[in-house]
């Protein structure tokens, strides 16, 4: 044994994300022309990349991240980043990762609620639409697309 903690990058790392998502938290609606890039581009992906591996098949670093706060801010990194095109897919498999045979952090996704749902004239351009049903959940159709407003 090397006296290192095995798991001395997870608690650092599920911390200094949690404290970027909280300060510069990411908006997929935002044009990329509109995306001041700095250096949480790179670190977001590479903490998500981090967490993926620590978590897989371990039950006892599934646990810190969520003990952390590490799930939810994990799933607010679910989304298209303009800086980041692979940011989404490493999220989730960090998921992936952090779900497998983990009944506490399983709850934690159960447990989420449809808060608001929200159309915007991006995703109208794209002829996407969010709307409510089959008893209150959401669901996304394909509309016509529509020109952008000049």
């Amino acid at each position: 044994s090397s006296g290192i903690n095995a798991e001395w990058p997870l608690r650092p790392g599920v911390k200094i994300l949690n404290e970027i998502n909280t300060k510069k938290p990411i908006r997929f609606d935002q044009p990329k022309e509109e995306v001041t890039p700095d250096g949480s581009f790179a670190i977001r992906r590479e903490l998500i990349r981090v967490i993926t591996n620590m978590c897989s098949k371990n039950k006892a670093h599934q646990d810190k991240v969520r003990l952390l706060g590490g799930v939810h801010t994990v799933l607010n990194h679910c989304v298209v980043d303009q800086q980041n095109p692979y940011l989404q897919q490493w999220c989730i498999v960090a998921l992936r990762m952090l779900m497998d045979d983990n009944q506490e952090n399983q709850d934690i996704i159960r447990g989420l609620q449809n808060q608001n749902i929200e159309n915007n004239e991006a995703m109208k351009q794209l002829g996407i639409e969010v709307a409510k049903m089959d008893g209150d959940k959401p669901r996304v159709a394909v509309v016509h697309p529509t020109e952008p407003e000049n």
